[in-house]
């Protein structure tokens, strides 16, 4: 009883190229890698939240996985927020619900076994390492519900989030804090990869 909300709506204007068809050095791109891992792991669900200006290209890579739903944003104007209110309406039927960034493609299975096996059901889990938190982080059931009904469309997820007990996971790598934020982080990554 886990579902996965992707959140793949943003306007990418720092990267100057649209984050979820960025390729990994496996050819996939960052949606199709995420899509195929919580799909891997057994999630019963997957919601992506799009812009409508990719929302075709999603459908294209989302039509080769069962169980995967795309959910337009039309106000991007309210960022994230809303888009996470969005996903999580259709996800209520879940115990747990994982919240996953487009722009962090590097999760895996032992990285969700890992946050899944602390799952609570008062408190948000998230990985961490070093002492800094992460992605994805595993919602209750009791979260998706008060979050997607939450009053304000334009609320900071952050301090929405704070306002929960939370756990978390310290992972043995870094990479849950890694972010595509812009095209820099991008490169670096590239190079990285072909070393």
């Amino acid at each position: 009883m886990v579902g996965a909300l992707i959140l793949a709506a943003g306007n990418s204007s720092r990267m100057k190229t649209l984050k979820p068809f960025l390729q990994l050095e496996t050819g996939q791109s960052f949606l199709e890698t995420i899509v195929n891992t919580y799909s891997s792991w057994g999630v019963g669900k997957i919601v992506v939240v799009v812009s409508r200006e990719v929302e075709k290209q999603c459908r294209d890579i989302a039509s080769s996985v069962e169980n995967v739903m795309l959910v337009p944003n039309d106000n991007p104007g309210f960022e994230r927020f809303y888009s996470v209110k969005l996903g999580l309406k259709e996800l209520t039927e879940f115990r747990h619900c994982f919240l996953q960034n487009v722009d962090n493609p590097f999760i895996s299975g032992d990285i969700l076994d890992e946050l899944y096996q602390m799952r609570s059901e008062t408190a948000f889990v998230s990985p961490s390492f070093m002492n800094k938190g992460g992605h994805p982080v595993l919602l209750n059931q009791l979260q998706v519900h008060e979050i997607s009904a939450f009053p304000q469309p334009d609320a900071n997820l952050k301090t929405v989030l704070n306002s929960y007990p939370s756990v978390r996971v310290e992972m043995r790598d870094d990479r849950t804090l890694i972010n595509m934020n812009d095209e820099e982080d991008y490169q670096r990554y590239l190079k990285s990869s072909t070393l």
